[in-house]
């Protein structure tokens, strides 16, 4: 089975998380759950969506980064 991939605009959104500036992170941050929710509603509740899925496999990996 292969990794699921997210949308472009949350593609676009971990570049934000990733920003220097605490305003432009919180945004970021936020817009990442208002756009997750409402994929995961689209989707239903049987299981995660795609955008989902990525998302937390990505954030996780992230909290062993240096950066």
């Amino acid at each position: 089975m292969a990794a699921p991939q997210a949308s472009a605009p949350i593609l676009k959104l971990f570049w934000d998380l990733a920003s220097p500036k605490a305003e432009l992170r919180l945004e970021a941050s936020a817009s990442l759950v208002e756009i997750l929710t409402e994929a995961q509603d689209a989707h239903g509740q049987s299981s995660a969506c795609g955008d989902l899925s990525y998302t937390v496999r990505r954030l996780v990996r992230g909290l062993a980064s240096s950066r």
